[in-house]
């Protein structure tokens, strides 16, 4: 059977040598996800109870919300709570906030175009 091969953008990242994630930088239906997730998890943290119970609860749900976009990639923790604190924010934070910095430098980069797309461009272009 023939197959079929195509590039689809899809990039692998290295989280802090925990995990694997893969997506495609210039996807916007991904960056809304993303946006989402980080919106999600704040609202978790402002409504969340402050007790030990609460804050354990609390770090079930946002490691579930990450693993429901990036898949199973708790382990990026490395068994410290996603609701600790790291360099004044909460470690989930940081974690997207780095997402969302691949994606941004992603985007300032030029799009460079194949020879083959180049010709159909230059073609069309008016």
């Amino acid at each position: 059977m023939a197959g079929l091969q195509f590039d689809n953008g899809v990039k692998e990242f290295d989280v802090n040598g925990k995990a694997t994630i893969r997506f495609n930088p210039l996807d916007t239906a991904f960056f809304q996800k993303v946006v989402a997730l980080f919106e999600k998890c704040e609202n978790l943290t402002k409504n969340s109870d402050n007790t030990p119970e609460g804050i354990q609860i609390l770090d079930q749900k946002i490691k579930s919300e990450i693993n429901a976009v990036f898949g199973d990639i708790s382990a990026i923790f490395d068994g410290v709570s996603s609701v600790a604190i790291a360099g004044g924010l909460p470690v989930w934070a940081n974690f997207i906030i780095a997402v969302i910095d691949e994606i941004d430098e992603t985007i300032k980069k030029p799009i460079e175009y194949s020879p083959k797309v180049q010709k159909y461009l230059d073609k069309y272009k008016k």
